[in-house]
């Protein structure tokens, strides 16, 4: 995330819900898309400031410019911290770019880079009764890593005709990271290169039912890791040199037609092939590979009732594939080993809700769920410093979503979010039990003011239930405690010749509210308290 520029961002949108058969692997809950601005005519440059609590603070500068041909977009940013708990320091410096050619009437191109090099310090979990003495402490006094991400992004998009389009995306990406955990030992670096290839093919037919459109494509994926680990931090004896590679090829295909005026049918379907191969540096450790071949399908209907409403039934089959540190134990020990017992989760999401939208005024939406789940992971621990990860046995998600905004006056709305979600087992020993980490109640409540155009005051009042703690299949241990959040924040804006100025001021906990957001096998990472930034901007 630090790696986005925040003034470079246009939109996030988020579509909820399974979405494997048009997104592929990981969209299993929702899909994040986050759209950057496309610079107007004319140069624009926009410099930011900000700093507060914990010796906090960050920059950023960007220049964007277009004509009728082309247009680009540069930033840098740089952010540094040296975190409310002891050892949760960290910084990063990112450079950010997007060059785009629009000279064609019909043809659009654009390539884009991402680079993000930060440093952080790992902290680790307390017990219960370090966290009770002091909440600050830090367990790893030593541990820290180092992370450079690189990213380079193609997409060429040309009409053959009315009717037809084809989109290409080729992308690469590169990770470093370096981890020194003092405290395990364990010295380790990580590189992972990602190759992506995905074109596809749009039809529309005007004339079939009261529109329809056609989309296939497919998905190419090379995933190559290599992990080193050393002895001691200076990495002069090598212990391991491992590598792993997946390869994955995903064919889809999405059919949407309006089959009445405002009735709108969706289809589409996936099929994947998967191979992970594991090469362990350690001869006596058997190298192995995991194939898997998932199908997906997803279908949908919509009644749209008036602008921006609906009411809708969407129903989606959905895969996740392990992570690599999921699927292989790989730090250079005897246990070594690709898990090939260890399958990718799959699940079947049901869901029925309403969106309504009156002119500026109201926005609702109820979404009710249903998701079961197959062979979900999760980390099995079987000692302090052991354990491997496993397929959960079956388990199912149900609840409902809801938001409403609500804007009686041009100058204040209010912003409500509520969530209720039961997760349970259905089989197994744990039958009927809670899933852990999943509380059953979150809600947020946002309000927010704006006077004459220059000032916005909000305040953000959000919630989270109760729930056990990782790793607490059995319910055995008593719930999380459940906590409450205040963050508030007021902005003033205004315009000086041909420079727009701003200038802000954000508290978050405001309360310095003391909560665990996470236990894990009974580790407590405590939340943040108290922190406050001031930060000004200006763009000309």
């Amino acid at each position: 995330w630090l790696s986005i520029p925040e003034e470079r961002i246009e939109r996030v949108e988020v579509i909820k819900g399974g979405n494997s058969a048009l997104y592929g692997n990981n969209a299993v809950a929702a899909v994040i898309n986050v759209i950057t601005k496309t610079p107007e005519k004319g140069m624009e440059v926009s410099s930011a400031i900000n700093g507060g609590s914990f010796s906090s603070y960050g920059g950023a500068v960007s220049v964007s410019g277009s004509n009728a041909a082309s247009y680009f977009n540069l930033s840098a940013e740089r952010e540094k911290s040296e975190g409310w708990r002891d050892r949760t320091g960290y910084e990063s410096t990112d450079f950010s770019g997007k060059i785009g050619l629009t000279a064609a009437e019909k043809l659009d191109s654009s390539i884009s880079f991402i680079y993000s090099s930060s440093e952080y310090e790992m902290p680790g979990s307390l017990t219960q009764e370090q966290y009770n003495d002091d909440p600050q402490d830090a367990f790893n006094k030593e541990d820290s890593a180092e992370n450079i991400f690189t990213q380079i992004n193609s997409i060429i998009s040309y009409e053959l005709n009315d009717m037809t389009g084809i989109n290409l995306s080729l992308a690469f990406s590169n990770k470093n990271n370096k981890t020194d955990m003092a405290s395990y030992p364990s010295y380790s670096d990580t590189e992972i290169n990602v190759y992506s290839v995905s074109p596809s093919v749009k039809y529309e037919i005007p004339g079939l039912f009261w529109g329809s459109s056609f989309n296939i494509g497919f998905d190419y994926d090379k995933e190559k890791f290599n992990i080193k680990s050393y002895t001691e931090k200076a990495r002069d004896i090598k212990t391991n040199d491992s590598d792993l590679e997946r390869n994955t090829l995903g064919v889809y295909t999405r059919a949407e037609s309006y089959i009445l005026e405002n009735l709108v049918l969706s289809i589409a379907a996936r099929k994947e092939f998967s191979k992970l191969e594991a090469d362990f540096y350690d001869e006596s450790v058997k190298d192995d590979d995991k194939s898997d071949s998932p199908f997906v399908i997803g279908t949908g209907l919509s009644y749209i009732f008036a602008e921006n409403s609906k009411v809708y039934f969407n129903y989606s089959s959905i895969y996740r594939y392990p992570f690599f540190d999921e699927q292989a134990s790989y730090w250079g020990f005897a246990t070594d080993s690709l898990l090939t017992d260890l399958d990718p989760e799959k699940g079947n999401n049901f869901e029925f809700g309403a969106e309504y939208n009156a002119n500026d005024s109201i926005q609702a939406g109820v979404n009710l769920f249903c998701l079961f789940m197959e062979d979900e992971i999760a980390w099995y621990s079987t000692g302090p410093w052991t354990g491997e990860n496993r397929n959960l046995d079956k388990t199912v998600h149900y609840g409902a979503e809801t938001h409403l905004t609500v804007t009686p006056f041009d100058i204040f709305s209010t912003r409500f979010n509520y969530n209720y979600t039961i997760a349970r087992f259905t089989n197994g020993e744990n039958e009927d039990n809670d899933l852990p980490l999943t509380p059953a109640h979150t809600f947020a409540v946002i309000p927010e003011l704006k006077l004459m155009d220059t000032i916005k005051i909000y305040a953000e009042f959000s919630y989270n239930g109760e729930m056990y703690e990782g790793g607490d299949n059995s319910n055995s241990n008593d719930q999380m405690d459940s906590y409450f959040l205040t963050n508030a924040g007021i902005s003033v804006s205004g315009k000086y010749k041909n420079t727009d100025i701003s200038v802000s001021l954000d508290v978050k906990n405001l309360l310095d509210a003391e909560y665990v957001p996470l236990v894990f096998y009974s580790g407590y990472y405590p939340g943040s308290g108290r922190e406050i930034r001031v930060g000004t901007e200006l763009s000309f």
